[in-house]
This record gives structure tokens, sequence and C-alpha cells, in this order.
């Protein structure tokens, strides 16, 4: 489609046009007005009870801001990283593209099936989005590129849902709808600021490349910043939790 059109692909988010009368008409409706009333009252004064950690949650969503950075800057750079190999192919920019963000579903996928606590893993995490980054920074052609890519958002399918879950597997139900709130704002806060971030690495260091692979070696220096988690021991109903 991009390659007939570059306005083409997006027209493909008309298909929420279709989907939303439809999910009005059958996603299921909880209750009465008054027993939903009844309900957040009951939520509001448990979530009064019981408040959430504000140093704890401040910490994760400075965090998920900068995980925000990592997670689009292979969607925002990979086409001006081809560009620089000598590729202006709309289709294969977005073949390329598109098997990096195959690399964020199966890491998603591997997720879902582990043990544990994710806070515990994200040391790992952003050690394996950095080693990414670098290998994107130093790739003269187009399959270092791609494997750089993959392996990048292998490590971002991990790190979305893992924030996701730290942010919120300590909380009582009722704080995490508010607390869900918080972690998205900021998660895409990092979204807003990924390209202002690797324009002005670039301006600082004079090359694209460099600007990415820069981005890795930050990765790597919040990697070293997060091992103290690692000697965290959790108790058994986090366990159960993670």
């Amino acid at each position: 489609m991009g390659a007939s059109d570059w306005h083409g692909p997006f027209r493909l988010y008309a298909v929420g046009l279709l989907l939303a009368p439809a999910m009005a008409a059958f996603l299921p409706r909880s209750g009465s007005k008054a027993a939903r009333s009844n309900g957040a009252v009951e939520e509001a004064l448990d979530v009064a009870r019981q408040p959430a950690s504000s140093l704890r949650l401040a910490g994760v969503c400075v965090l998920s801001v900068f995980g925000g950075i990592v997670f689009y800057a292979v969607p925002v750079e990979t086409a001006y990283l081809m560009n620089g190999l000598g590729i202006e192919s709309s289709g294969l920019i977005g073949m390329v593209t598109a098997i990096a963000s195959a690399g964020t579903v199966c890491g998603s996928v591997i997720f879902a099936s582990m043990i544990g606590t994710p806070e515990r893993r994200l040391p790992a995490i952003f050690a394996l989005c950095g080693a990414g980054f670098v290998m994107i920074g130093l790739a003269h052609n187009v399959a270092v590129l791609i494997f750089g890519t993959f392996l990048n958002c292998i490590g971002t399918g991990f790190l979305l849902p893992s924030l996701l879950t730290w942010a919120t597997s300590k909380l009582e139900y009722a704080n995490r709808g508010r607390v869900t709130g918080l972690w998205i704002a900021s998660f895409f806060l990092g979204q807003f600021l990924c390209p202002f971030t690797l324009m002005a690495m670039e301006s600082a260091t004079g090359l694209r490349t460099t600007a990415v692979s820069s981005l890795g070696f930050a990765s790597a220096v919040v990697a070293i910043g997060l091992l103290p988690l690692l000697r965290r021991t959790p108790t058994s109903q986090e366990a159960a939790r993670g």
C-alpha cells in the first residue's frame, strides 16, 4: 500500500469505524445503573483505605517513560536507517518493519508462559534491547539491520507487559484502573519523546546510527541500575501474581 501511495497505509485505521458500532452492540454491560453506582462507591472507599505507594509508583512511571522511548525507537528510525543504507523502497522498508514487529509478538508470547516476578527480569530485558540497538547502529547491510531490529523487538515484547505487570501486581484490584491510567500516560509520554530524544542525540553525535547505539548504551546503564531488583526475595503472594 505504501509503494502505491504513502497515504494508503493510514486508511487501514478506518477499520475502527467498522469495529466501534459492533463493540457498542455486542460488548456486555455489567449490572444496573444503581448497582454500578454502589460498586463505584465501594471501590472509591477501598482506594481510600488502601493507597498505592506513591514513591514506588513514581519510580515505575519514570522507568516507563524511558521504556516508551526504547519501545518506539525501532518503528521511528527503521525507515531512516534503511535510507542511510541506500534503500528507498517503501515495500522493503515495510517488510523490514513488519519483521521487527514480529519480534515484539514473539517476546510477548514468550512472556505469557514465563514464571516469576517481572521486575526481576527487567535488567536482562533492557540489556537485550540495548544489544539490539548497538547492532542496529553498527549495521552496514540490511541483513544485520534486520537481525538487530528483531533482537531489539524481542526485548520490547518482554518490556511492555513486564512494566505494566510490575506497576499493577502489588495493588489491590480497586487501585488498578487509576494506576494503569498513570502507567499508560507515562509509557506514551515516552512515545512522544522518542523522536525528539533521538533527534537530540543525532545532533549531539552527528550520526543517526551513533544516536541509536547511544540509546543502546543508555539501556545498558539502566539495566545495571536495575540489578538490585535481582536481589529482592519475592514474597509468596508476589510470586503467585508474577
